[in-house]
């Protein structure tokens, strides 16, 4: 391109600060320019996380690390409230549904799962079958 006339990255700030002396920072927020689009009002999404010793084969291997605090067992996160909406008792199985597929999990009560949540981390055995990991997901209760 021909407006790009650089040689270096001091170059660069120099000019960019030229074009921001004017400007006064704030950290105000103009609520009126967030747009939400709400989805279906019933609908539940999935969140999660790679959990610390699923990361790679050898940790996945590591029987050790297996058996500590850290190591995560699958199961879906709800918290206590959400769970008692759909039917759902602590450690019952769970069939999760996700991107045609589908896979049966213990239900782990966790009440810092915000509403219309599901934890499901992912790299762990029998989670591997759902879809993406933030994305709407369908529960019900038993096998």
């Amino acid at each position: 391109r021909k407006d790009i006339n650089y040689l270096s990255a001091e170059a660069v700030r120099d000019a960019l600060r030229a074009q921001c002396e004017s400007r006064e920072l704030s950290n105000d927020v103009d609520a009126s320019a967030v747009l939400i689009e709400a989805g279906d009002a019933g609908a539940l999404y999935r969140a999660g996380d790679v959990p610390m010793y699923a990361e790679d084969a050898i940790v996945r291997r590591a029987s050790a690390l297996q058996q500590t605090r850290d190591a995560q067992k699958p199961c879906v996160r709800l918290n206590r409230e959400q769970a008692s909406r759909l039917g759902l008792q602590e450690g019952a199985p769970v069939r999760v549904s996700q991107g045609g597929q589908s896979t049966v999990l213990p239900l782990c009560i966790d009440d810092s799962i915000p509403d219309a949540s599901v934890w499901i981390a992912t790299a762990l055995e029998g989670n591997d079958r759902l879809g993406p990991l933030f994305a709407e997901v369908e529960l019900a209760a038993g096998g």
